[in-house]
């Protein structure tokens, strides 16, 4: 993060070292079906350039529509996931606070059997309930941005 550059958001990137064959698709769909969500959570407050650098694909279930690196979750790098949504931040809550978000999403989509029919029946609710990292201090206090 650049904190000079106002264009620059905070990119976290997570390892795939652990991953299942399931779980970068499963991250790509859980990511861009909760979209609103996580714009909200970003603190984004110029929609364009969350939309330039970091496009959300809502109706999306298929990964390969990425064409570049500028999705809100960048599959490109060979070793890790790159989560580029949150907005620049100087608060550390919010900077741990993601971490925590990320980490565990990573973490429970990494564990799930994945299947359209489970991921169609899910609300932001669920997911939320579902991760325990998400009750994290940090994270929670984030999260309550989301009703």
């Amino acid at each position: 993060y650049d904190g000079s550059h106002e264009n620059c958001g905070l990119h976290f990137h997570v390892s795939r070292n652990d991953f299942l064959v399931h779980t970068e698709d499963f991250l790509w769909r859980i990511v861009n079906k909760f979209h609103r969500e996580f714009t909200i959570l970003s603190s984004r407050k110029d929609l364009g350039k969350l939309e330039r650098y970091a496009k959300f694909f809502p109706n999306s279930v298929n990964k390969f529509q990425q064409t570049n690196r500028y999705c809100a979750i960048n599959l490109f790098p060979i070793n890790t996931v790159e989560f580029r949504f949150p907005a620049g931040l100087n608060k550390m809550y919010e900077w741990v606070g993601f971490a925590e978000i990320f980490l565990g999403l990573v973490e429970w989509a990494r564990k799930r059997n994945y299947s359209a029919k489970i991921l169609n029946a899910f609300t932001f609710e669920t997911l939320r309930n579902s991760i325990p990292e998400w009750n994290l201090s940090e994270a929670r206090k984030l999260l309550t941005r989301v009703r």
